[in-house]
């Protein structure tokens, strides 16, 4: 029998949900609205599709989970408000998966994304039992950089053309990395909710070891 599966997440701030076809068209014009913003670091920014392929899209993206690759948008639980977005993906080989978060240019600098990330932390080492998880940022996003280590991530090294880009050469990244047993030992803890497809309430995976 398979894992039970999260489709929401929740701490004190933020609403971690499934990408869903019908949100396209707030999602979409949202993303238009800060593309200028978007598009220095983020690939997908770089040429807006169409709202019916973004519908196709935010469809494959939840069909995915079953597959444990996830994609969430990033919500304020208060207002409902649409923040950003991160995901947690297995294409880093066993035993790990990569990172990954943005969010709209009003919502930097508030704390936003370090929650999310550690949120994407408890899906990948109390859901997923993984060992690691990876974070590829660009060396000189030094915003990123900085929830990377605020988080507790360690920068392990710089990889050369691993990020391909619309119309450009693929970019470097600095490879960070947070393990399970380092992640475990972090003094600073976030109260995770976890939710079903249907947002019931699931009981929270096993505690760390």
């Amino acid at each position: 029998m398979g894992r039970l599966i999260a489709y929401h997440l929740e701490s004190d701030r933020l609403h971690l949900e499934a990408f869903d076809p019908e949100a396209a068209e707030e999602v979409t014009a949202v993303v238009r609205a800060h593309q200028d913003h978007l598009k220095r670091y983020m690939p997908f920014a770089v040429h807006i599709p169409s709202l019916e392929t973004q519908r196709e899209q935010f469809a494959s993206f939840r069909a995915q989970f079953v597959d444990h690759d996830f994609t969430f948008f990033i919500r304020s639980r208060a207002s409902g408000r649409f923040l950003g977005g991160c995901g947690l993906h297995p294409r880093v080989g066993p035993l790990g998966a990569e990172a990954g978060y943005w969010l709209l240019e009003d919502a930097v600098g508030q704390g936003y994304a370090s929650e999310a990330v550690t949120i994407l932390c408890h899906l990948a080492f109390r859901q997923e039992a993984l060992d690691r998880v990876e974070l590829r940022i660009e060396p000189d996003n030094e915003p990123s950089i900085a929830v990377a280590e605020r988080v507790g991530f360690r920068r392990e090294c710089t990889l050369a053309r691993r990020l391909p880009w619309p119309g450009e050469e693929p970019r470097d990244v600095v490879l960070y990395t947070m393990f399970r047993h380092e992640f475990a030992q972090r003094p600073e803890t976030l109260e995770v909710a976890w939710f079903d497809e249907a947002r019931k309430p699931m009981v929270a995976p096993a505690e760390l070891l």
